[in-house]
């Protein structure tokens, strides 16, 4: 029944732009065939022109976005978002695996690619929402507790209060597979943005102990180290990266910065103050569906413009008669 709800709140609030369109659009078009029908003469034919002309811009829409999702199952538009989404075609991916769940709102994998194009899409309130659906799909899963964990500690960039639901989340994680490195490194990264490094490294050793080849544990362990002024062992920690992923750019640029803090002769803040912040998890870009929305309800609003043009003559035209 939950599950319902959250699909039910969802598509609503994605289809709501579309449905005031479509009622202001319906409206004017009844008002524009009224006027065809009393028009007489010249402009008769000039209000049935305005008439077919919305019709023709209207209908192609409405049948259009009836069967945005009518050409291919769930499977189908399931291999369709994978495919888009591995050649970086973010947001058609994200409309094919939406229509994948329109046809199967139990599809825990459609689910799982679309939690992680809207965190590439850095849309973390959506990245939320999926993982509560497939939390209530499956309760037992450390994975969806770190990826939800993961979301609310990029919103605590801005809000410090989702940094304790980032840590409970984090915590159920361990909970239900206390040797994955991922829900540590998910700690250490809500203590560092709290600046509390010491806690921080607790967490990012623990990470180490349970693999002690995870790159992203290592830098991060090394910026907390670094913002210690523990200069030696953040170097320590950047080259055991590199022995593992020499390749590694943002481990050589860590490297490097550290290296013109320690040879500078009284290390400026500022340089700190950059190393502390590859910390901090990417805000969230601007929401292209609010974009999108704004604009329907704009079209609507030249809409209702005509429509009340058309009844202000309608009305003259009466008075006369």
């Amino acid at each position: 029944q939950r599950m319902a709800e959250l699909q039910f709140r969802q598509d609503f609030i994605r289809l709501l732009p579309t449905l005031v369109i479509l009622v202001v659009v319906s409206g004017a078009l009844l008002v524009q065939l009224a006027g065809w029908l009393r028009a007489r003469g010249r402009g008769r034919r000039v209000a049935g022109a305005r008439a077919l002309l919305l019709v023709a811009l209207v209908w192609p829409m409405g049948g259009a976005r009836a069967q945005d999702c009518a050409q291919a199952d769930a499977a189908g538009y399931y291999g369709m978002a994978v495919e888009m989404a591995q050649v970086g075609i973010l947001d058609d991916a994200l409309a094919a695996i939406n229509c994948a769940i329109l046809h199967d709102n139990t599809f825990t994998a459609a689910y799982e690619v679309r939690a992680n194009l809207n965190a590439r899409l850095m849309r973390w309130e959506a990245v939320i929402d999926d993982y509560n659906r497939l939390i209530l799909l499956h309760s037992g899963v450390a994975d969806y507790y770190i990826g939800r964990g993961n979301a609310y500690a990029a919103l605590a960039v801005d809000n410090p209060l989702y940094g304790t639901q980032a840590m409970a989340d984090f915590e159920q994680a361990i909970t239900l597979d206390s040797q994955a490195p991922a829900p540590y490194i998910g700690l250490g990264n809500v203590m560092a943005a709290r600046e509390r490094y010491n806690e921080a490294v607790v967490y990012y050793e623990a990470a180490l102990a349970r693999n002690g080849e995870d790159v992203v544990a290592l830098r991060n362990a090394a910026i907390a180290y670094a913002n210690m002024g523990d200069y030696e062992t953040a170097e320590a920690r950047l080259l055991t990266a590199l022995s593992f992923a020499p390749q590694d750019t943002a481990t050589q640029d860590l490297l490097a910065e550290l290296d013109a803090i320690r040879n500078a002769p009284t290390p400026p803040p500022q340089q700190v103050v950059i190393v502390q912040q590859q910390t901090a998890l990417p805000t969230e870009r601007p929401n292209l569906t609010a974009v999108s929305a704004a604009l329907w309800l704009l079209a609507g609003g030249l809409l209702l413009a005509l429509l009340w043009r058309r009844l202000k003559a309608l009305r003259v035209y009466g008075g006369r008669r």
